[in-house]
């Protein structure tokens, strides 16, 4: 390496992608800037996946600070490969095994190639940037413009690198002290490690500024000594900073830039749900470490308290019985340790969305007969797990299970087989919405597989991903129900065949189910009926159907299809055009309840997206594109103070005549 600029140049990473020459253009890194990336899995040869053509998984529509949480449900029939889609996604950080070819009969008599796991950015003009696994190997690349990036078996774990620092540190002290001529050139490098250790150690991002020219500075100095020197000592010490430099390239190029402000390689977390009840919150002082809840509790409070919490507590106790049970022994070391858990309950409340009015607070209680207490507070008010929702009672096991324990952070992948299998069915109505809000909230992917319909939502079918398998027992995964038949007009059934329900299972008998023509205008639909939160709206059900037909028979066959689907009450909303008003002709002497959008709006509509005004077309440009995607990425992530009067005013006029009770007979046409 010659001079401190080639060594900068070769730390710009992305920048690198999109310049035609190889040199960095600051037109070029600010067009990057721009881009607006979704987030996918791609599998590749892995198992029973991806065995004719590549896979994929939709994880984000948008891939970016505030819009990257979200909840992601697998459906499908028992082997259908639910699991190894969850292990698939899991295996782009822990690696691939033999085991992961496929066994399937009519496909390992064929030259497969190795398995490929992928994360996948892409971008309409940027393209596809990817991590790929093969084996062991990472590789990190832009399709078509990028030289790979091999990244091999490095641990992508600053604290790993940190550890790389250290040793660096330790070698230096080795040879100075055995006196291999670095004499006083030793004192400003073992300086320079030190800050950049205690950077990389501490609570900022590594991949900041001050590390990155912490890092750049030690690295020069080594390689100024190693260069005047020749072979020797510093030859080895710029070996290992070489080693942490791929990793930190990596960081610094991907990160730095760190795709709309989130990281290009985030955690991914397998997750077991743990149950926590109020015998959690006891134990006797001789069993903290057998319970889970302390565990978690004490070690992470253990970072800001000299001595072992565990060991404080053994202490107290013995001099306790000591000193005649004086209970201010056990008093001071309450105090000690409960002034230590308020940074539990700032993460907890942090967290916990609906705790932002009046938080948790968690308190260690000493009883003098040996039994410590974990008791929590809201206000004034002692907290008892088995009152609390099913909603709380989880992520309070989450988060002391799992949370305290991981360093969960946004952008990260959370992985859940089968969750909530033991609770009620408004059980797990509730977890799921819980868990839709707290990755919303927290810019978290939970990816669940599960074969209960009470984990799925009418209002929120752009979350499912069906998988399914093929005659060969090849796996399909589509992230759109609708196009998992897009011959059947029905297209619930990809929902109620994998779970083996009807639809009653679904839907209230209060409820009206509204078909209207397709997944864009369901998820504009439920948006606002999410957004308005009138009560009067939550018996109105939307529910996208596959095409109007190109003619009148075909309009018919699609009609009498909806009509034999069973709903207590079913009504259809067309558009206002050629094959909207044709459907609805076809349609007049049913007793089908049938809407026209430009009827309903005097005909100064004719889709669902000229309800939105001029200004929020502008604002949000996608629309008329009617991609599934970014209308389900809008439904997710959008207030109600996102939109202008106008639009609001135009939905909820149409949710009005809707849901008004008293126009029944005007409804039928």
């Amino acid at each position: 390496m010659g001079n401190s600029n080639e060594f900068e140049c070769s730390f710009e990473g992305f920048c690198k992608v999109y310049s035609k020459d190889g040199c960095c253009d600051a037109d070029v890194i600010k067009s990057f800037e721009k881009q607006k990336f979704s987030r996918y899995v791609r599998f590749e040869n892995f198992r029973n996946i991806g065995l004719e053509e590549p896979q994929e998984i939709l994880l984000n529509a948008r891939y970016e600070k505030g819009r990257a949480g979200d909840l992601i449900v697998l459906i499908g029939a028992n082997n259908s490969g639910k699991s190894n889609v969850l292990d698939g996604i899991c295996g782009i950080r822990k690696g691939i095994g033999l085991n992961d070819k496929t066994l399937l009969v009519d496909y390992t008599g064929a030259d497969f190639a190795d398995p490929k796991l992928s994360l996948v950015y892409k971008d309409k003009s940027a393209g596809e940037i990817m991590l790929q696994r093969i084996g062991n190997r990472l590789t990190w690349f832009n399709c078509g413009r990028l030289n790979k990036t091999d990244l091999n078996e490095i641990d992508l774990d600053w604290k790993r690198i940190a550890e790389d620092a250290d040793d660096i540190r330790e070698k230096v002290d080795y040879y100075d002290v055995r006196g291999y001529g670095l004499q006083c050139t030793a004192i400003p490098i073992k300086d320079d490690i030190n800050v950049l250790v205690r950077l990389l150690n501490g609570d900022a991002k590594p991949a900041n500024d001050k590390a990155y020219e912490a890092y750049v500075k030690v690295f020069q100095r080594i390689h100024d000594i190693s260069k005047r020197n020749g072979d020797g000592v510093f030859d080895k010490l710029k070996s290992d900073m070489d080693n942490i430099k791929k990793v930190f390239e990596y960081k610094s190029s991907g990160i730095r830039v760190e795709l709309e402000g989130l990281p290009g390689f985030p955690k991914i977390h397998e997750y077991s749900i743990d149950e926590v009840d109020d015998e959690c919150l006891s134990s006797s002082k001789d069993s903290l470490a057998e319970k889970a809840v302390f565990v978690s509790l004490l070690r992470y409070i253990s970072t800001d308290i000299s001595e072992d919490p565990v060991e404080m507590i053994s202490v107290s106790y013995e001099q306790f019985k000591n000193n005649n049970k004086n209970k201010a022994i056990l008093r001071a070391c309450e105090k000690k340790i409960n002034a230590m858990l308020g940074i539990v309950g700032k993460r907890f409340n942090g967290l916990y969305s609906e705790a932002s009015d009046m938080g948790y607070e968690f308190e260690i209680e000493l009883v003098g007969s040996g039994i410590v207490n974990l008791n929590i507070f809201r206000g004034d008010n002692s907290v008892v797990l088995a009152n609390q929702s099913e909603g709380f009672k989880w992520f309070f096991a989450f988060f002391f299970n799992f949370i305290l324990n991981n360093d969960l952070t946004a952008g990260d992948i959370v992985l859940m087989d089968e969750p909530a299998m033991n609770l009620h069915p408004s059980g797990q109505k509730e977890l799921r919405k819980f868990i839709k809000e707290f990755a919303t909230n927290n810019d978290i992917t939970f990816v669940v597989a599960t074969q209960s319909p009470f984990f799925i939502d009418v209002d929120n079918y752009d979350e499912l991903r069906l998988v399914s398998v093929g005659d060969k027992g090849a796996v399909r995964i589509d992230n759109s129900f609708c196009a998992a038949d897009s011959d059947e007009p029905d297209t619930i059934s990809s929902i109620k065949r994998p779970l083996t329900i009807e639809q009653h299972v679904l839907y209230d008998i209060d409820t009206e189910v509204i078909w209207v023509e397709g997944i864009t205008d369901y998820n504009y639909l439920t948006m606002f009926k999410r957004l308005f939160g009138d009560e009067k709206y939550n018996k109105l059900a939307f529910l996208p159907f596959n095409g109007v037909g190109k003619n009148d028979q075909k309009a018919m066959e699609i009609l009498g299809k909806l009509k034999s689907i069973r709903f207590h009450k079913a009504g259809l909303l067309v558009d206002g055009d050629k094959a909207g008003k044709a459907m609805l002709k076809v349609a007049e002497n049913s007793d089908f309840y049938s809407y026209c959008i430009s009827k309903i709006c005097d005909g100064k509509f004719k889709e669902i997206e000229d309800l939105f005004s001029a200004e929020d077309k502008k604002k949000y440009p996608f629309l008329k594109e009617k991609k599934t995607y970014l209308s389900s990425d809008l439904k997710n992530h959008s207030k109600l103070d996102d939109f202008s009067d106008e639009t609001r005013d135009n939905f909820r006029s149409l949710f009005d005549y809707l849901s008004d009770g008293d126009c029944e007979e005007e409804k039928k046409t």
